[in-house]
């Protein structure tokens, strides 16, 4: 099982937990690969208000897994808050994929 990695405490306040991270020359890489933006501009891109942050190498690429609370209403009565995970690429900030939990078609906003 892999352990989490140090916490970076970025502009805007985002933390972000991040493993095999690397400054050199003023440039932030993980993996290997550099990163472009920060989580807070991607954040701001997408328009999004992520609880947590996670900075990671991911098929050769930088990117950021995003995890938002968003109040849900469960078969459009029950109110409860749901957890979804944007995957960002930390270069230009494009949404890369969306984890959404199984049930979610059973909610409405």
């Amino acid at each position: 099982m892999k352990g989490r990695g140090p916490r970076l405490n970025l502009d805007k306040g985002l933390e972000v937990d991040a493993s095999e991270v690397m400054i050199k020359e003023n440039i932030l890489s993980v993996g290997g690969v550099d990163v472009k933006m920060s989580a807070s501009e991607v954040a701001e891109k997408l328009n999004i208000d992520p609880k947590a942050v996670e900075l990671k190498e991911e098929n050769a690429k930088a990117v950021y897994d995003m995890k938002i609370d968003e109040r849900r209403k469960l078969f459009g009565l029950i109110s409860f808050d749901r957890q979804r995970t944007v995957t960002a690429d930390a270069e230009n900030g494009n949404t890369l994929s969306e984890g959404l939990p199984w049930y979610n078609f059973l909610t409405t906003k």
